[in-house]
């Protein structure tokens, strides 16, 4: 399962001058999310934009991890969800990697490093325990926007 501590910010919180730091934040994973699409053309043919709802900074302590290989689109709950992105806060001593077992990949932690991958069950993946130091997170989905009525 999952062990840290989450602080959620929801997109109302980015509008207030104390969250200036989070908005220009999201100003960058906007630009990395540009980039992803030069990458990968087809996506700008799924949906004309994405949106970003609510989403997390978190912080692993040693001995803390989400050790459960997941993906983000699991449920029709999480149906939704088109792509997941994080950025990796600090350097993380030891430990605390991201792992996609289907690929034998391993992303180490470094500050400002940000991965936008597909939510789907193809891109699953887990945390490794953070064995020294601590691990911080802004974490979340862009997902499609709400059908009009």
């Amino acid at each position: 399962g999952a062990k840290s501590t989450d602080i959620v910010i929801t997109p109302l919180d980015t509008e207030k001058a104390s969250h200036q730091s989070i908005r220009r934040y999201i100003d960058n994973l906007y630009d990395c999310y540009l980039d992803y699409l030069d990458m990968w053309p087809f996506l700008k043919s799924v949906s004309k934009r994405l949106d970003i709802g609510s989403f997390n900074i978190q912080r692993y302590v040693k001995g803390e991890h989400f050790k459960a290989v997941h993906a983000e689109r699991m449920s029709l709950a999480s149906s939704h969800r088109v792509l997941a992105w994080m950025t990796y806060l600090n350097n993380v001593e030891e430990g605390g990697s991201t792992l996609f077992p289907h690929y034998n990949l391993e992303i180490k932690p470094k500050r400002g490093k940000t991965l936008i991958w597909p939510a789907e069950w193809t891109h699953a993946h887990c945390g490794d325990v953070v064995k020294k130091g601590s691990k911080y997170i802004i974490t979340g989905w862009m997902h499609f926007p709400p059908v009009k009525q």
